[in-house]
């Protein structure tokens, strides 16, 4: 575990919503948990199809909760959002 900090997940992601150490709010504020939810399933690499049935959702409601998200971030695609989130400080390219 040296030189590895590990948290629970509910912490890391109110962690990373606060961004304690900035005066800048997070861009993730905006979005509802599902939405959230959503976010960090496209940030794990799922294709959409997959991330419809692990949340137990149609297609067609994935694909809304998408539009919304990248509306209230005011972006038009997941490139756009995982380079808003790694630019946030929030993911990690590397």
């Amino acid at each position: 575990m040296a030189d590895h900090i590990y948290l629970d997940p509910e912490i890391s992601q109110l962690l990373a919503l606060k961004k304690l150490h900035s005066a800048e709010p997070s861009p993730l504020e905006s979005l509802s948990r599902r939405e959230l939810d959503i976010v960090l399933k496209i940030t794990q690499g799922l294709d959409l199809e997959t991330i419809a049935k692990k949340l137990c959702i149609s297609p067609k409601t994935l694909h809304t909760y998408r539009y919304n998200i990248h509306k209230k971030l005011h972006i038009n695609n997941d490139v756009e959002l995982i380079w808003l989130l790694k630019d946030s400080g929030l993911f990690n390219l590397n």
